[in-house]
């Protein structure tokens, strides 16, 4: 139940920065970011394969642990991606409420990852290994 308090929580936040937020992709200085979330993306999905990937941050039963391509620098590059994505909404608009929702949303991913790292603990033993050697979700900082 509680990780599809998060994930109902994470797309409500996203579609309220969508709704609430001006389009910023049309100001070209913010169109890199975007383009860098779809890269990020991209490549998790791509190295991760369809099979693995899931919405709730609950590993299938038959799941295999990626420590390859994007994964081998950070260990949860969707939520990156997200992130990333939402970003330039806030910065176009830039007031309290837009931040606000930019906050909740980071909030909300902190906690899916760490609920999902608790899980990823228990399911593979080298999980812990792997934290070591990744960053969590942003590059050289966290």
């Amino acid at each position: 139940m509680y990780s599809k308090l998060l994930v109902i929580l994470q797309f409500t936040l996203i579609a309220a920065i969508v709704q609430y937020c001006s389009f910023p992709f049309y100001n070209p200085y913010l169109l890199p970011l975007g383009l860098l979330s779809g890269v990020i993306g991209f490549l998790a999905i791509l190295t991760m394969k369809w099979d693995n990937l899931r919405v709730q941050p609950i590993p299938k039963q038959d799941a295999e642990l990626i420590t390859s391509g994007i994964y081998k620098f950070i260990r949860h590059p969707m939520y990156l991606s997200v992130l990333l994505l939402m970003l330039p909404f806030v910065i176009t608009t830039l007031d309290r409420l837009s931040l606000s929702l930019y906050f909740l949303l980071f909030a909300t991913l902190i906690k899916k990852l760490q609920f999902e790292e608790r899980l990823l603990l228990q399911k593979f033993p080298s999980y812990s290994d792997y934290m070591k050697q990744t960053y969590r979700l942003i590059p050289f900082i966290f």
